[in-house]
Formats: C-alpha cells, structure tokens, sequence
C-alpha cells in the first residue's frame, strides 16, 4: 500500500493504484507491525476502522490515486446474505470520510454492482452466490479518465450465467480453528474428500 502501482496511458499520463488485499484484521496486523507509524500504537486493541484510518493518513497520496480494496463502505447495499454479517463478528462499515484524499475508490466485497457515491464503485461478485442474488444482473463498470477528469462512467451487465455453464474446482483443504471466527489461521492441502468434508458445516436451521 505505500508503494503504489503506477501505470501509463497512451499519452504517458501517469495513474497510481494503492491496493490493499483482502486480510482479516489480524493478518493485516501482522503484514503492518513493523511500520513506524504503529510502532506506538497497541495494535491488539486496535479495531479496522482505526487501522485504516492510521494506514491512510501515514501515506503521501499521488495523484491521481486510486485505491482498490476489499471492505464495506457506508451507503453500500447490502444483500440479505451480507446484511446478516454487517456488524457482526468484526465486519464493520468504513465512513467515507477516510478516503477522501483517494479520488477514485474501486471496491470489491459487496455483490451488487453498484456506484456508492461520486468516484466510488462496487463491481460486485462475477456469479450469484445466493438464491437472492441469482436475480440480479452481474456487471462491471467502463471509466474513462483523463487529466483526472471522469470523462465518461458505463455500467455493463454480463448475460446471465445458466447452470450448466458453471464449473467449479476446488482443492480438498484442511483448516486449523477460527481465532477471528470467520478465517481459519491456517489451511493445509488434504488428500481424501472425506478429509475436505470435515471441515465443511452442513448445520440447518
């Protein structure tokens, strides 16, 4: 994050990209621990709007920057599968405010397709994954920038996904416990499906 990305384009007009991965806070802790500006700070008691917040302000901003993340941001809409999480088990929404010296915000996180406020977008999730989303169009957005001007902003819809055109692959996994109650702290290959099903929560409600 505090060495941005910088890309060209046609003209050699420069853009810089601060990307931020999607970490629970405690892996995001661990990345950051070292950096001057936490050297004072008890980042056990530290919650995420705090850390970002501390983040940003450490940076010195290029312009025009834009900043990829994977959080929530307030006046972001929320589908009922992600509703349920809001507030709970550490999810919190970020204001704002605290990106304000970013003029562009380019998240990923929330599943609709969506613009939250000026300069700032969802592209949302590329498949429905559940029975709410299924009748939502899936989508992307087209921007056009220039001088660090948006001169032109389209959203385009994927055609919808039939089941038999998705495949998907997975890797059987081992996990060790959730200390944040939502990661594991640790994921190993297994070899069997029946190790891959152990880990797998088939409870209904």
């Amino acid at each position: 994050l505090s060495s941005p990305l910088k890309l060209t384009d046609s003209q050699q007009n420069p853009f810089y990209f601060y990307l931020l991965p999607y970490l629970s806070i405690y892996e995001l802790k661990e990345q950051v621990k070292t950096l001057p500006v936490f050297k004072k700070c008890n980042l056990g008691e530290t919650n995420f709007r705090n850390f970002i917040n501390v983040l940003l302000k450490s940076l010195e901003v290029k312009k025009p920057a834009i900043f990829l993340g994977h959080f929530a941001v307030e006046y972001g809409f929320f589908t009922g599968e992600e509703a349920s999480l809001k507030g709970f088990l550490g999810e919190e929404t970020l204001p704002l405010e605290i990106f304000k010296n970013f003029d562009f915000l380019l998240l990923g996180h929330l599943h609709r397709l969506q613009k939250v406020k000026n300069r700032f977008y969802y592209a949302g999730s590329i498949l429905p994954y559940s029975f709410e989303e299924a009748v939502y169009r899936k989508g992307g957005w087209f921007l056009e920038i220039k001088n660090n001007k948006l001169l032109k902003e389209e959203k385009i819809k994927y055609k919808s996904a039939k089941i038999k055109d998705v495949v998907e692959i997975t890797t059987y996994r081992i996990e060790s416990k959730y200390s944040d109650k939502r990661h594991p702290d640790s994921v190993k290959f297994a070899k069997t499906l029946e190790e891959d099903l152990g880990r797998r929560d088939f409870t209904i409600n």
